[in-house]
């Protein structure tokens, strides 16, 4: 293979690989960003080296993606060079595109007007920042692959490859005029609102309609008329979904926590001159005032395995990414092993009702393990303790679990037992432990939520069974009475620890509505803020 079909079959598997595992087309990103400045965080990278691994034969670990590859251009490149022939053959097969102009036309570079017909693609409407102006500038160098001549029957055949690269060429001289057309048009610029951090009330539509450019531009009169909003967004997720979606004009798609929000523009990459001094001047100022906690961690790298201690990693700060070494604890205070003291707003998140050790408990636990505590046997405290949570969160009955996991896993268990069926909805940005089944999220990919496992090691299988919706949104309540007879439980984290400002009142009544309607359990995971907001 030529240098120029590595570099076109490595953009296309990537290009696929990338939308199936982040719902975003490769030209929407700024390619010369680093994965991490697009907003792609660990645990996404972690699943996309695998992804690039199973489908493209090529190992590219974490590290790689976070050093060596960082960026798609850098991607891409080593790709070319690295993956099989064979793969790089499978993806630039004609038969995988649709066609989209005849390699016999001529696309001059003085027209007027162009006029082109294109499916439309069923989208999310979602509110962002971006101007079409601004997007202008970041598709001009989408990615391209092969084509079909169309036959006169309307049937697509192989065209050759000696005509393949003017198929390209003509493709992006039209795509180039589409955008020159678009930017120089100020009655197509369009200024979307930013997303309001309250949830509308139920019943309005919470992905508020976002003008979308049409598909067809034909001249300077089509040019002067407003895109039409499309009123009543549509999202199905694609694993469970009831026959074919409808067609819809393509919009904004929804940008999640470990999407690019924005697209970055670097000047020269990395930082510059007084960034890069702050910087340097606050790690050394930080390691010399945890010098202990910085060696105990260096001591126990290669036998612990400790997932906080690469938490926010990034190359440039490297040497300050471990974990502080605390030593003791009272009230509001910890103390490191350096002798700092510091102010702890985590309380245990959410686990220290009463702040850390508060005596009263302490003196209860040396009272208790005098006693000796039992694994096994029943304690006398247990049907008290469970009396009084009942009393005070107007429940009929508690349970003990270890961990906030255990009692999420039982909840589901028990609600599948009862209802008799299987499937559960729960929602981005929720929180709900650390077991497979709720290592889950969704994002938008052809006008469809796709629900996928959101860290490696966990099968598809799971997602399958899950359905995870957007936190608030007037859509995900039409999903749920959609997909009801097949919904066991809601899962919701009613105050979000990752999002603690979006309180969708309206929409947690809505959802208890409908459940209590429809057979489905309703199962509010409050580890963080039980017992704070009121009694019950």
């Amino acid at each position: 293979m030529s240098n120029h079909d590595r570099l076109t079959g490595a953009t296309s598997a990537l290009a696929k690989i990338l939308s199936e595992a982040s719902g975003f087309d490769l030209h929407e990103l700024d390619q010369q960003s680093t994965f991490l400045e697009l907003g792609f965080d660990s645990l996404f990278l972690i699943q996309f080296s695998q992804k690039i691994k199973n489908q493209m034969k090529v190992k590219v670990s974490f590290r790689q993606l976070i050093e060596e590859l960082p960026s798609i251009d850098a991607l891409v490149q080593y790709l070319s060079v690295h993956a099989p022939d064979e793969v790089l053959l499978q993806t630039t097969k004609p038969a995988e595109v649709n066609p989209v102009v005849s390699a016999t036309e001529a696309v001059p570079s003085d027209a007027p007007a162009v006029a082109v017909d294109a499916p439309a693609l069923p989208q999310f409407s979602v509110p962002t920042e971006t101007s079409v102006g601004e997007k202008c500038s970041n598709q001009a160098s989408s990615p391209f692959s092969t084509a079909l001549m169309p036959g006169i029957d309307g049937s697509a055949s192989p065209i050759s490859r000696a005509g393949l690269e003017q198929v390209i060429m003509q493709q992006n001289q039209l795509m180039a005029l589409q955008l020159q057309m678009l930017c120089a048009s100020k009655p197509l610029a369009v200024t979307e609102a930013t997303q309001p951090a309250a949830s509308p009330p139920v019943g309005t539509n919470s992905l508020r309609p976002v003008s979308a450019v049409p598909a067809r531009i034909a001249g300077a009169e089509d040019a002067q008329k407003p895109a039409q909003a499309d009123p009543t967004p549509h999202g199905v997720p694609r694993n469970q979904a009831k026959g074919e979606p409808q067609a819809e004009p393509q919009q904004k798609k929804l940008f999640e926590r470990f999407g690019p929000y924005k697209p970055v523009r670097r000047e020269q990459g990395g930082l510059n001159a007084p960034q890069q001094a702050s910087l340097d001047e606050f790690v050394a100022r930080f390691t010399a005032k945890t010098v202990r906690s910085r060696a105990h961690a260096q001591l126990h790298r290669r036998h612990f395995a400790d997932p906080r201690g690469v938490a926010g990693y990034r190359r440039i700060w490297k040497s300050i990414v471990y974990q502080i070494a605390v030593e003791r604890s009272a009230g509001s205070k910890l103390w490191d092993i350096d002798g700092n003291e510091y102010i702890d707003i985590a309380m245990g998140f959410g686990l220290n009702l009463f702040g850390q050790s508060p005596p009263f408990i302490t003196e209860a636990l040396h009272r208790q393990l005098d006693l000796g505590v039992e694994v096994g046997p029943q304690s006398p405290l247990a049907g008290e303790v469970a009396q009084l949570l009942c009393d005070f969160s107007r429940k009929e009955r508690a349970t003990f679990c270890n961990t906030g996991s255990e009692a999420v896993m039982a909840a589901m268990r028990l609600a599948r037992t009862v209802t008799g069926k299987s499937k559960i909805v729960f929602f981005n940005k929720d929180y709900h432990g650390n077991f497979d089944e709720v290592l889950l999220r969704s994002n938008p990919s052809g006008g469809q939520l796709r629900t996928s496992p959101a860290a490696p090691g966990i099968p598809q299988t799971l997602a399958d069974n899950a359905i995870v919706l957007n936190y608030g949104a007037a859509e995900s309540l039409r999903v749920i009475e959609e997909y009801a007879d097949e919904i066991a439980a809601v899962l919701v984290e009613p105050v979000q620890s990752a999002d603690p400002f979006n309180q969708p009142r309206e929409f947690l009544h809505e959802i208890r509505r409908i459940t209590r309607e429809r057979n489905i359990a309703m199962i509010m995971d409050e580890v963080i803020t039980g017992f704070r907001a009121g009694q019950g």
